[in-house]
């Protein structure tokens, strides 16, 4: 579960390269690709730097706040075989770093989809780069929805908080 934290690490250096390139290479005025009507939703180079950065800093900001609450909230968390988990503080120490770390794999997850939608964004507006990404966003959703799916598979192996308590 460590990697998730170096994936995370990984997607904001990511994000602020692509920001920084696309602050840099855009074209003053940017069109989303999300309306009906062409030129009734540009915005400037710099309102989409900043409210790129903002969406970005909030969702991370709210993924690391979500994974330092944990321990206020065990109680009322749906975790699988909660009182194995819950038995004394060394098993709740290990289930709140693995809680914390499943954060940052759901927050690398997000980021990704947010350089997507960003890239999404890049390509309309540039005239010599050309992606399909919109086949990238179904397998990130695809990717998002096997990640919350196994929060319960990976809070089902038990082994190491058995092994903690057979020691005690």
């Amino acid at each position: 579960m460590k990697i998730a934290k170096a994936f995370w690490l990984i997607s904001l250096f990511l994000f602020l390269g692509l920001l920084l390139f696309n602050h840099a290479n855009a074209p003053e005025l940017m069109v989303l690709p999300f309306s009906e009507s062409f030129f009734s939703h540009a915005i400037t180079k710099n309102h989409f730097f900043y409210g790129s950065l903002s969406i970005f800093m909030l969702s991370n900001l709210l993924f690391m706040i979500t994974g330092r609450v944990y321990p206020l909230a065990s109680d009322k968390l749906p975790i699988p075989q909660k009182a194995i988990w819950l038995t004394n503080t060394q098993t709740r120490r290990l289930l709140f770093e693995m809680l914390n770390d499943w954060t940052k794999g759901l927050a690398f997850l997000f980021n990704a989809l947010i350089m997507t939608i960003m890239g999404i964004i890049i390509d309309f507006n540039d005239v010599y780069m050309h992606y399909q990404l919109h086949l990238v966003i179904v397998l990130e959703l695809i990717l998002l929805l096997a990640w919350l799916g196994a929060f319960y598979f990976i809070f089902n192996k038990t082994e190491n908080v058995r092994e903690l308590l057979a020691v005690q």
